[in-house]
């Protein structure tokens, strides 16, 4: 979880003190709003690069705590220190001062916990002189020791829900996809972080949720039952985690298995649009096996157990798996129609989460092949 802002920053803050403990020291004072709103609109989210989350913007609600944190700069300044819980800091190096007069400095800066207030302060209304005078408490911690870290980062998030997936956001594995999804069309993958520098919550159309990308990874790979009843564990478990997240999972991979669920689902979604008159005998059966609990992380487990059956050949390594053609993932949803129009005849059994797939004929399935082994 690298530090991204690596500069010298001079901190204008005139009285604090320092504390130190194991293996971490730190330096606790308060700063102008104004101050940390310069910071924000000069290095973004790379403010936030140990964080687990980025600003994740505000509505315009009472119970939204973004949002009140807005009105408070903006309405109440003398008493946003009052009202506020403050920042925790990590940073490379301290620069003291060389008299009582002088700033306070550090090195590097990376904000773990008050994104929220950092972006909702720069977002706001709030007048110059306004967040001059609203004060926010900060401690700078400076740490090496990376276990440490982690659980300084864990343990001081709260305000906004933490989800499971947030602890992972950092991780090697998610930022190696992240990279890799820039160069697929059309699409969007945050891998576990949430939030952005703007102000607004905005609808991402070609998003891949992390959440059910894991689900699809996990199905694909013979995991329903996690897949459908503990997708929780995927992030918290680190060995679950690296079962559906190996080092060597592509973007390319993730969108071959993320298409075929999402298909699946448009799948069951035309079934219901037949009106139940016009319904032939095989329609209704689908559909009843649609019905079910479960049934489309189900199918797309089958699905991919069927492949050698529906290829023709040997699949060397089921994990480089893709289509040939760098599809977007409206393409590729779009390639796996022809294929599971051969299971629509398809007598499914899923008690137990059992599935006996009948009749699987070569074909249909479009460029699918696998990567080249490095």
């Amino acid at each position: 979880m690298p530090i991204l802002v690596t500069d010298e920053i001079s901190v204008p803050a005139h009285g604090g003190f320092f504390e130190e403990g194991d293996n971490w020291e730190a330096y606790c004072t308060s700063v102008a709003a104004e101050w940390l709103t310069e910071l924000f609109k000069q290095h973004g989210t790379d403010l936030f690069s140990a964080n687990v989350r980025d600003y994740l913007g505000s509505i315009n609600r009472d119970v939204n705590i973004n949002n009140n944190i807005k009105t408070t700069a903006e309405a109440s300044p003398d008493r946003f220190f009052a009202y506020n819980n403050g920042l925790t800091a990590l940073v490379n190096e301290f620069v003291h001062p060389e008299s009582p007069s002088d700033d306070f400095g550090i090195r590097g800066l990376s904000i773990v916990n008050g994104a929220q207030t950092t972006g909702a302060l720069a977002n706001s209304s709030a007048t110059a002189v306004s967040l001059a005078k609203a004060r926010v408490m900060i401690r700078f911690v400076k740490c090496s020791d990376q276990r440490v870290i982690q659980e300084i980062i864990q343990f001081n998030n709260s305000q906004n829900k933490i989800e499971a997936a947030d602890f992972r956001s950092n991780d090697k594995t998610q930022d190696q996809l992240r990279r890799q999804f820039k160069d697929i069309p059309e699409a969007e993958y945050k891998g576990a972080r949430r939030g952005s520098e703007k102000d607004v919550i905005e609808r991402r159309p070609n998003l891949i949720a992390t959440q059910t990308a894991a689900q699809a990874i996990a199905a694909f790979h013979g995991k329903p039952s996690i897949a459908y009843n503990e997708t929780k564990r995927i992030w918290s478990s680190d060995e679950v985690y690296s079962q559906v997240f190996p080092e060597y999972i592509s973007a390319r991979h993730v969108v071959f298995c993320y298409s075929l669920l999402k298909a699946i689902e448009e799948a069951k979604l035309t079934l219901m649009s037949v009106p139940a008159a016009q319904r032939t005998d095989s329609q209704k059966k689908q559909l009843a096996f649609f019905q079910r609990r479960g049934s489309i992380v189900l199918m797309t487990t089958a699905v991919a157990s069927c492949l050698e059956s529906i290829l023709g050949r040997r699949i060397q390594d089921v994990w480089r798996l893709r289509y040939g053609s760098n599809l977007s993932p409206r393409e590729a949803i779009a390639a796996w129609r022809p294929g599971l129009n051969a299971f629509s005849d398809v007598e499914t059994e899923c008690d137990e989460w059992v599935g006996e797939v009948v009749a699987c004929p070569a074909g249909g399935f479009g460029d699918v092949g696998e990567a080249e082994q490095a």
